[in-house]
């Protein structure tokens, strides 16, 4: 009997380069980044079975038989904030995106919603790996293929160190694995850090950062991937006779935004909330330089929103204002734009 394997062991490589079609696993070494990530949860595969026990004929209510019925797939991602995650995250989880190079070895990726009418309803699909001592001694060696990004956060908390600047992400996949991966994961990624010193936010034309005021915040993304419906006569099988999904394809996406600011005389929340006042929300990061002066960096607009909802209260003895965010579409900027620089090139486009 082998030794038991820590956790910690595990390389996760994600594809960076989108699917070129569902069931079409990316295989390319340099189409992977090797990822670190803060969660210990690995990858859920899961196979349903059912059995016959309430099938009429028996003779009693017991079962006789096991049936093979849909296998899932899915992984939570969560990591300190880098320019390399949050490039990843935005581009797969918006899907539509423009690159541009502002200078030799940056590149500016801006993405927004994509539109069911011109882009269609099935998101971009990344392959990931999760090994653990792969080759001969190997404790995990796994892709899960068509995997889509169904939900998307980024948590700007006070306080030091990496861990007040965070992006997770919940991959979902149609249920196709393959084992081993038969890939070869590349070297580490250098990631590079947007933390919590580098961080703005301005909504409704206050800047909190200058205030001194700010406390925390969290933008979230989801895209209610419909994982019943890729369940259909024909949608494909894996070698054990378990269904798998043919197609991955977004429900009612939703975007929200919470923010925790220091309230005091002259505070305008509340009025906001009141008078269902309109302006934007704007949410930046600027880290380590890339060349010239070109930074890692980010900028996340959304076009047009309300208070929500402004909720007084305490926060280490100080009084603050917990306040939702609702994120209306404009009629020219649409609901939401990320432009995040990094320094990492053909993020979401299509793998060989």
């Amino acid at each position: 009997m082998g030794t038991v394997a820590n956790t910690q062991e595990t390389l996760i490589g994600v594809s960076f380069k989108k699917q070129s079609a569902i069931g079409t696993g990316v295989s390319s070494t340099s189409d992977f980044w090797r990822i670190a990530k803060t969660n210990p949860a690995l990858a859920t595969v899961d196979p349903k079975t059912e059995d016959d026990a309430a099938d009429i004929g028996k003779g009693d209510e017991f079962a006789r038989n096991s049936f093979p019925l849909a296998q899932d797939a899915s992984v939570p991602i969560e990591g300190y904030l880098t320019s390399e995650k949050l490039a990843l995250a935005m581009t797969f989880v918006l899907g539509k995106t423009t690159k541009t190079t502002p200078a030799a070895g940056a590149y500016t990726y801006t993405s927004v919603m994509s539109s069911p009418v011109t882009d269609g309803i099935e998101p971009p699909l990344m392959t990931y790996v999760e090994q653990i001592r792969p080759g001969g001694s190997s404790v995990i060696d796994r892709a899960l293929l068509d995997c889509a990004v169904n939900s998307a956060a980024v948590r700007m908390n006070s306080g030091a160190g990496r861990q007040n600047a965070t992006v997770a992400m919940e991959l979902v996949g149609s249920g196709r694995v393959t084992e081993p991966s038969t890939i070869t994961l590349p070297a580490a990624l250098t990631e590079h850090g947007l933390n919590s010193g580098g961080f703005g936010i301005v909504i409704n034309g206050v800047n909190y950062v200058t205030e001194r005021s700010f406390i925390d915040c969290e933008l979230s993304i989801g895209k209610a991937i419909d994982l019943e419906s890729g369940l259909f006569p024909g949608s494909g099988v894996t070698s054990a006779g378990f269904q798998v999904r043919g197609r991955m394809e977004h429900g009612t996406r939703t975007v929200g935004l919470r923010f925790k600011v220091r309230f005091t005389n002259g505070s305008t929340e509340l009025a906001s909330l009141l008078a269902q006042t309109e302006g934007t929300a704007v949410l930046t990061w600027q880290g380590a330089l890339i060349t010239g002066s070109t930074f890692h960096s980010a900028t996340i607009t959304l076009h047009r929103i309300t208070i929500a909802s402004a909720i007084v209260g305490d926060s280490n003895g100080k009084v603050t204002v917990d306040c939702q965010v609702s994120a209306k579409v404009h009629s020219s900027n649409g609901l939401m734009t990320a432009v995040v620089t990094t320094n990492q090139d053909n993020i979401l486009t299509a793998a060989a």
